[in-house]
């Protein structure tokens, strides 16, 4: 049985998510795919290495911008997401990571956020 090296890092940065409509539009289950399966593939990066794990998320899961100027929200804010919406794929991404990242699961494997 072989063995897969694992590389060791001090942080792993997750910053990404297909924003393109027209991706959304032309391929919708493999954009979404995408951008969940490479957020549980950073974390378990992260978590093999034992490295710090650090999610940028959106201020668009927290709802649209005319309600973002007008209130003020943090981590423990709910979500507020509007689907199927032209940004629907990034903001779903995003949301999603978030949650994977936040879960409580994630601590107790080991991942350091």
């Amino acid at each position: 049985m072989s063995r897969k090296r694992v590389r060791i890092f001090d942080l792993v940065f997750h910053l990404a998510a297909i924003a393109n409509p027209k991706d959304y539009e032309e391929r919708p289950v493999e954009t979404l795919k995408v951008n969940s399966e490479g957020s549980q593939n950073l974390i378990e990066i992260a978590r093999r290495s034992k490295s710090k794990y650090i999610f940028f998320s959106s201020s668009e899961v927290y709802g649209s911008h005319d309600t973002i100027l007008t209130d003020t929200f943090n981590e423990s804010t709910p979500s507020r997401i509007i689907l199927n919406q032209i940004r629907s794929p990034y903001v779903v991404g995003k949301c999603f990571g978030e949650e994977m990242t936040i879960n409580p699961l994630q601590k107790r494997r080991g991942l350091i956020i």
